[in-house]
């Protein structure tokens, strides 16, 4: 193939089967590039440059101002060993590629600052590898690692670390000796014990250890004064230690899926804390000063066996989230109403007789998720919350249809499933921004026609209803993709719902529907799966 020649030019693109010489590159810093059979000689490189391939290509006496990106992830034509005569690369992607041992010849890369080494079947590392002494970030999850390599306790640069998916038992005293790290990924292993000396790290300020097999922490993580976000969720711990109330720093706690009956009071002391996940334990209470976390955000308590909130939770003016489904709750205190951030409350599966009367306070929430409870009634300024997006209060006991829910304009999402209506009022039209409606396992025996003003209506659920017809108006639902009909006594289906050219889910099962109707979907809605045994 005929080899072009440039000389001393400014560019902005670099092709193959190209000699250049002298020339000054400015590429798009957020291209990938693939070159092949190119020279470079005593050219300079003026932004960061990425490349997917870089087959047969020589660079002579080249300068690099920014990153020399290489990723051979992206290439199945590009072999491992193509990257290792370009000494200058300081980040090198070689993730996906089936490695089951690395080569030593990457030892060469003494440039290299980051490194990906991600999903391959890796079980150890070079000796050499204590030569990548520029190296801050490295990545060798999802490999095959039964111990942290040795190696890696003499990089002098490294910061960032990721074993994640991998097979480690332990979390060694070795650790220690990467004094430089600032986040460390261990999630996802089988871990059973993590050595005192982590507390060494004083410069960590991530630590993700969820998905393990630990039944306790050390105290020694307390001195860990940096730490901004702490993992621990889905372990197997029934205690943590008080002193992770000296991580004064720390913005992020994840706890959940443990077996935690208490928490530390010092927990108090965490106040620049904004998340923290405590669902999925077997807490009874909320035991430590909520009052104290002024700058709490998300407060994540479900799945527990919580019988009752504090009033003080009213002072957490930061709270943006307040999830405490599946507990045992059986009232809301009216202090949750001082919460004028609030945009999410999940009390969901507890046994809440009333909503407070106050919610309408709550001028910023968007999502409301009370289904599954033992309400019958919904507060009459309730109407109030105009920003109201999502609500859910399906599984309670109203004995009709709740008429406040006709009022409330901006919302997209709405789920009334498993409970007693018969009749669903023409007001429901009025509801012009729902997207998503879910009337499933009631008793609803018709629907009015005003349900085809729901223009943006994308999935209606109506499963398990007495539907012996549809109104001819739900042609009118353009946008409809998930169309649920299943176990109702409908023994028709109007014919202009082939007017539904976006449906593409239709179940039908438990009907009275004749083959010739069947037939007419099908071949009406080409694009719409037709299903005759789901349950929805």
């Amino acid at each position: 193939m005929h080899q072009q020649k440039v000389k001393a030019k400014v560019l902005k693109s670099i092709e193959s089967n190209t000699t250049y010489l002298g020339c000054t590159f400015y590429l798009e810093d957020e291209t990938w590039y693939r070159v092949q059979n190119s020279t470079l000689d005593n050219c300079s490189f003026r932004s960061n440059v990425k490349f997917e391939d870089l087959r047969n290509c020589t660079f002579d006496n080249c300068g690099f101002s920014g990153e020399f990106v290489l990723d051979l992830s992206k290439n199945s034509n590009c072999c491992v060993q193509d990257a290792f005569d370009f000494t200058f690369l300081t980040k090198l992607i070689i993730s996906k590629k089936n490695l089951h041992e690395l080569p030593e010849e990457i030892c060469r890369l003494t440039f290299l600052k980051k490194l990906d080494l991600s999903y391959n079947n890796l079980r150890e590392l070079p000796k050499d590898f204590t030569k990548l002494t520029s190296l801050r970030w490295l990545n060798l999850s999802n490999n095959h690692f039964s111990e942290i390599p040795e190696e890696l306790y003499s990089l002098p640069s490294l910061e960032w670390l990721s074993f994640a998916n991998n097979y480690l038992p332990e979390v060694p005293e070795e650790i220690s000796k990467i004094t430089t790290l600032k986040k460390l990924f261990l999630s996802n292993n089988r871990l059973t014990s993590v050595s005192p000396r982590v507390g060494e790290l004083t410069l960590l300020q991530e630590l993700h250890l969820s998905r393990n097999q630990l039944s306790q922490v050390p105290c020694e993580i307390g001195r860990l004064t940096n730490l901004d976000c702490l993992y621990l969720s889905h372990n197997q711990l029934d205690s943590v230690p008080r002193e992770l109330g000296n991580l004064k720093s720390l913005r992020w706690l994840y706890l959940s899926r443990n077996y935690l009956q208490d928490v530390p009071q010092e927990f108090s002391d965490l106040v620049d804390l904004r998340w923290l996940y405590l669902n999925e334990n077997v807490l009874e209470e909320v035991p430590f000063d909520v009052s104290q976390m002024s700058s709490l955000t998300v407060l994540s308590l479900s799945t527990n066996k919580l019988t009752f909130l504090p009033k003080e939770i009213g002072n957490l003016k930061s709270l943006r989230e307040l999830k405490v489904a599946e507990n045992q709750i059986a009232e809301i205190p009216r202090e949750v109403c001082d919460l004028q951030n609030l945009r999410e409350l999940d009390v969901e599966s507890n046994v809440i007789r009333h909503l407070p009367d106050e919610i309408y306070r709550l001028k910023k929430l968007t999502c409301l998720s009370a289904s599954n409870n033992e309400l019958s009634v919904l507060p009459k300024r309730i109407v109030e919350l105009v920003s109201l997006h999502q609500l859910s209060i399906g599984g309670n006991h109203f004995a009709s249809f709740p008429s406040q829910i006709c009022s409330f304009r901006a919302l997209k999402h709405l789920d009334l499933s498993f409970g007693t209506y018969v009749d669903i009022p023409p007001q429901i039209g009025q509801l012009q921004k729902l997207q998503t409606l879910n009337l499933s396992h009631n008793l609803i025996n018709e629907l009015p026609s005003q349900i085809g003003n729901l223009s943006l209506l994308k999935d209606l659920i109506l499963s398990s209803n007495h539907l012996q017809s549809l109104p001819s108006q739900i042609s009118k639902l353009k946008r409809l993709r998930n169309l649920a009909l299943n176990n109702n006594a409908l023994d028709s289906i109007p014919q202009e719902i082939a007017q539904l050219q976006f449906l593409s889910f239709l179940a039908l099962e438990g009907n009275a529907l004749t083959e010739a109707q069947l037939q007419f979907l099908e071949e009406s809605l080409p694009h719409c799966e037709v299903f005759l045994g789901v349950t929805l």
